[in-house]
C-alpha cells in the first residue's frame, strides 16, 4: 500500500480557502505519522509537484506527469 500526499497547493487560491495553507503545512507530518502508524510507504507528492497557479487546487499537464513518474517510481522500488 502506497500512502500519497497532497501536491503543495499553487499560488492563487480560492476565497473559501481560509487557512488552507497553515492546513496544508501540517499534512505531511500527519500524513507520516499515519503511515508509520499503519506500517505503510508514503510519497510526499508537496516534494513531487505543485498545483497549478491557475486556480491553485487542481494538477496541470505538467503535474499530473510528474505524480504519474514519482509514483510509479515508488511502486516499481516497492516490488
Amino acid at each position: 500500500m502506497l500512502l500519497l500526499g497532497l501536491p503543495r497547493l499553487g499560488p492563487t487560491l480560492p476565497p473559501d480557502f481560509v487557512a488552507a495553507e497553515e492546513k496544508a503545512a501540517e499534512l505531511p507530518r500527519h500524513l507520516a505519522e499515519q503511515a508509520a502508524w499503519l506500517g505503510v510507504d508514503r510519497l510526499d507528492l508537496s516534494e513531487v509537484t505543485a498545483y497549478s497557479a491557475l486556480d491553485g487546487i487542481h494538477l496541470d499537464i505538467e503535474g499530473h506527469a510528474a505524480v504519474g513518474e514519482a509514483v510509479a517510481q515508488r511502486v516499481s522500488a516497492m516490488f
